[in-house]
């Protein structure tokens, strides 16, 4: 048993605080760009707000797609020291590479950094600094598709004698002459059937930018690229590096992606959170469900996968969830669950946006330094995490109840287990709580980590307890000597 907790303690995929940079809207370097921006793209000044907009009349894209805020390599790089301060200790980018929009998910080129981002020399110091400071990169890896300006492409569109013909895939039966993802224009699929692409893909692209140093690909899409050809990328990217983070952009079950990936970003449970704490989902149906997914996940999966409330796709937390205390008891509960927990730049400071593009306001620079509730908030969320072994590297061991999510995070080391109670009601609940762990001992207090105050005291195996409306305990026994005395002196797992 010591051997998995071990493991998991050398494992860096694991138990990490894993930072999103969407880098347009990040930092701007104070180096003049503007001359990667020509008609129809805009520059926008720091303080606009982004905006939806419509269809361009000329080329296959949304106008708000080449709206750009500046936002560069060089400007991460020189805001390295604020994040690792913040308690960073993963770094992923979406995507980097040459494209024509603003979110770069239309890849024109992967061999190129897109010159509005800067050079291969500004992304190689990138990954210097970031090395000495010990927080890994993880790139976006945009495989299912590329970009309609892509050279590739053209080359196949106009040519059928083109060499890259077969790299994509053409017919009527298409809403345009080619297949693009879900028929969006500008997004040309890629034929992953054809092993020429494959090999370009795992060979000239995931393997170079390990071989130059990142530690892994979070992937786009992942679904549609399907079971084999995950494993194929995953087994090209081990043979670069062993201990490669994978993580794959699933909204589907994870049960069975999970045996080609090692780990999922985890977005049914962002549903899970978000609809249990609007009171959607009843405690007693939430428990189960969380039982049966981390259960058909397995641990070790869960604990590579990513817990997020909010990315550059979904809705910020703070629209979905007006309300304060309910915003707080989601943000609660989503760090005591198995995985590494994700944010998202600006989710520290609460902001609010809806759907794409409202999702990728600039970061708000004018807020840092500044007193800030929510910023207090996810700085003491932080903190505890990164002090409790247990909510990082534990085992899920489920407790049963009737109106409360309940379960315990345990390890190892017997002092280190934490009990987790929550009540996503807006009523109080009162419950006699069993707790199956042969560690802990009768009459001992316990103390909730989050308010730092003593909340109940065991009686043989039980808690009787009251959670309040929309709470979350996170229960540490005080097991420490009494005048000395320490009956669970013998106690090992060995």
């Amino acid at each position: 048993m010591n051997s998995i907790f071990n493991h998991r303690d050398a494992d860096w995929r694991i138990g990490r605080l894993v930072y999103q940079v969407f880098v347009d809207r990040f930092f701007s370097s104070p180096s003049n760009k503007n001359q990667f921006y020509p008609s129809p793209k805009q520059r926008k000044p720091w303080d606009t707000l982004p905006t939806r907009s419509t269809k361009h009349p000329t080329l296959p894209h949304y106008t708000h797609e080449l709206d750009f805020w500046g936002g560069d390599i060089s400007g991460l790089t020189q805001k390295l020291s604020y994040l690792k301060n913040l308690g960073i200790q993963t770094l992923y980018l979406t995507p980097i590479f040459e494209a024509y929009t603003n979110h770069k998910y239309d890849t024109i080129s992967y061999t190129t950094i897109s010159p509005d981002f800067g050079t291969m020399d500004d992304f190689k110091e990138l990954l210097k600094q970031t090395n000495d400071i010990n927080i890994p990169v993880i790139l976006d890896g945009v495989f299912n598709h590329m970009s309609y300006h892509s050279s590739f492409f053209q080359d196949a569109l106009n040519n059928p004698k083109s060499p890259y013909r077969d790299w994509f895939v053409f017919g009527d039966h298409f809403r345009y002459p080619y297949r693009s993802w879900h028929n969006v224009a500008s997004l040309p699929e890629l034929n992953l059937t054809n092993k020429s692409v494959r090999e370009y893909l795992w060979k000239d692209v995931v393997q170079y930018y390990l071989q130059l140093g990142i530690s892994g690909w979070r992937l786009d899409t992942a679904i549609e690229l399907g079971f084999n050809y995950l494993q194929e990328l995953h087994e090209a990217a081990k043979a670069v590096k062993e201990d490669v983070a994978i993580v794959g952009e699933i909204n589907h079950y994870p049960k069975d992606w999970v045996k080609v990936i090692p780990g999922t970003i985890q977005l049914p449970l962002r549903d899970w959170l978000i609809q249990t704490a609007l009171g959607s989902i009843p405690a007693s149906l939430a428990q189960q469900q969380l039982i049966r997914y981390i259960e058909d996940t397995g641990m070790e999966a869960m604990l590579a996968s990513w817990i997020l409330l909010e990315n550059h796709d979904t809705s910020r937390v703070k629209h979905d969830i007006k309300n304060e205390k309910t915003y707080t008891f989601v943000k609660w509960l989503s760090i005591t669950l198995p995985g590494n927990l994700h944010l998202y730049q600006g989710e520290e400071f609460g902001l609010s946006g809806g759907n794409d593009p409202t999702n990728r306001e600039p970061y708000p620079w004018h807020l840092v330094g500044t007193p800030h509730p929510i910023f207090d908030l996810h700085q003491q969320l932080i903190r505890l995490r990164a002090t409790q072994r247990a909510l990082r590297i534990g085992d899920f061991v489920s407790i049963p109840s009737t109106s409360l999510i309940s379960f315990l995070r345990t390890t190892n080391v017997h002092e280190e287990t934490r009990i987790i109670l929550a009540n996503p009601s807006k009523k109080p609940v009162s419950e006699w709580i069993m707790i199956p762990d042969s560690y802990l001992p009768s009459h001992r207090a316990y103390k909730d980590l989050i308010s730092g105050s003593i909340i109940t005291e065991s009686w043989a195996t039980y808690l009787n307890i009251t959670v309040p409306p929309q709470t979350v305990y996170i229960l540490e026994p005080q097991l420490q000597p009494v005048d000395g005395y320490n009956p669970t002196k013998y106690f090992n797992h060995d």
